[in-house]
């Protein structure tokens, strides 16, 4: 009598464990859900703000994707960010250092349908090349052609170049911004 209360016990607490995984793992499925939404529509709308910049100079003339751009690097950890001229820079938009390393920049305010190609990167590396600096990064709101991507992956002369798309752009700008809200919490918040 005791074994088949056993085994009842056994079969009950399996039956409950087994509803209980279900839907733990409903509930963390759906959380996952959310927090894409969240994320694409974060992007969403990170990536329409940052189209607004488009055609946009600073009060020193500059341009302002190239100069928000500069100020993001600077959140990064690069130093001595300096936004180029708007004419004839030379194929690099912002020059940068970060642990003794200088590195150019170039930047694209470009639309989502809009890729950056491979002729972008080839004048950043040029002018690397140039200047014998081995480090290059390539900014866009946009995403970049396969051919550029194969392109990066396999540059002459030990040059390196990151491509940051606009994906990776918003995810950036959110863990800055998660970043600088830890390490200046709100003393005397506002009800």
């Amino acid at each position: 009598m005791s074994y088949v209360f056993t085994m009842l016990a056994i079969i009950t607490v399996t039956l409950v464990l087994d509803k209980s995984y279900k839907a733990y793992c409903k509930k963390r499925e759906l959380d996952l859900f959310e927090r894409r939404i969240k994320i694409d529509t974060l992007k969403l709308i990170n990536k329409q703000e940052l189209m607004k910049m488009k055609d946009q100079k600073t009060p020193e003339g500059y341009d302002a994707f190239e100069s928000w751009c500069a100020g993001l690097l600077k959140t990064m950890g690069y130093n001595y960010v300096m936004v180029t001229e708007a004419v004839a820079d030379g194929g690099k938009d912002i020059i940068a250092e970060k642990d003794g390393i200088e590195y150019y920049a170039e930047c694209k305010l470009w639309h989502e349908d809009n890729l950056v190609g491979r002729p972008v990167i080839q004048k950043l590396v040029g002018a690397c090349y140039h200047d014998k600096v081995t480090r290059g990064i390539v900014i866009t709101s946009s995403s970049y052609s396969q051919e550029a991507i194969d392109y990066a992956k396999t540059l002459p002369q030990g040059i390196q170049v990151e491509l940051i798309d606009g994906d990776e752009l918003v995810l950036i700008l959110h863990n800055q911004r998660a970043k600088f809200i830890e390490e200046h919490p709100v003393l005397d918040p506002v009800l």
